[in-house]
């Protein structure tokens, strides 16, 4: 599954903090199963983020990559799956959907599309996952992120995939886009 345990964006580094190390650490840790490590790292990269577009100047580099790690979904997809992955280790029961999204097109370029349907999936797992409402507990629900490029062929190999999903039962697609 693209984007299973990696992240396809790369961030630059700026004031001398780099998002890709970061993003490195989380992933090893979400790789070695340490799911704690792996959610704090992740939320890491997310807060030097806000902070970092709170006080870096409008227009500069160090601005617009902290918007980027903001506006990424992924980052907060796999921090939300770290954070679920630990509720399992506690016993707790996952539920599986899987997002099929174009997240590059057929010349394996960013496809803007993608990236909204995935932000969107992004935010209702997020609510799910950290719900604060007392009246309803948090749902443990991982999302697995399959790029299909907005090809019908290859539309038809991940939903082959999603259906062989070794871990466990993925319950629902949320995608595709036209392919």
């Amino acid at each position: 599954f693209e984007g299973m345990p990696t992240l396809s964006k790369e961030y630059p580094e700026a004031r001398g903090n780099s998002y890709h190390s970061l993003k490195q650490e989380a992933i090893r840790a979400f790789i070695s199963e340490n799911y704690k490590d792996a959610a704090d790292s992740f939320e890491a990269i997310r807060t030097l983020a806000k902070e970092q577009r709170e006080t870096a100047q409008q227009g500069t580099d160090e601005h617009q990559a902290a918007i980027d790690v903001l506006k990424d979904p992924e980052l907060l997809i796999f921090q939300n799956n770290a954070k679920v992955r630990e509720r399992r280790q506690a016993e707790q029961p996952i539920y599986t959907i899987a997002a099929a999204v174009p997240l590059t097109n057929a010349d394996k370029n960013p496809f803007p599309i993608g990236q909204e349907m995935l932000r969107g999936i992004a935010h209702v797992q997020d609510k799910a996952v950290n719900r604060s409402d007392q009246s309803m507990p948090p749902v443990n629900l991982e999302v697995i992120v399959v790029n299909d490029r907005n090809i019908p062929d290859q539309a038809i190999v991940s939903a082959k995939a999603i259906l062989n999903y070794p871990e466990r039962t993925v319950l629902a697609v949320v995608g595709h886009y036209t392919s």
